[in-house]
């Protein structure tokens, strides 16, 4: 095997063995699902009263519940998470 070859297989090994993949994907799949909720709870202003104060902060975002609100509240969530470090 090249050297190159050799060092993708250590890269591969060390990746398959570490814990910060799981870590991201679960992060995000978190981030995504608060954010559905909250244009779950956008969609409809009754909604937004019967969750209370849940309803009260998605409504404070100010956005409408569309495509690019979501994408807008996803890149928010990563960016903060990217300020983190």
């Amino acid at each position: 095997m090249s050297a190159a070859a050799d060092a993708a297989w250590a890269e591969l090994l060390k990746a398959r063995r570490s814990r910060l993949a799981g870590v991201s994907a679960l992060a995000f799949t978190v981030a995504a699902g608060c954010g559905g909720l909250v244009m779950f709870i956008l969609q409809d202003p009754r909604r937004a009263r019967a969750f209370g104060l849940l309803g009260t902060k998605a409504t404070l975002t100010g956005g409408a519940a569309d495509w690019p609100a979501c994408f807008a509240l996803l890149a928010q969530t990563m960016k903060h998470a990217d300020q983190d470090r």
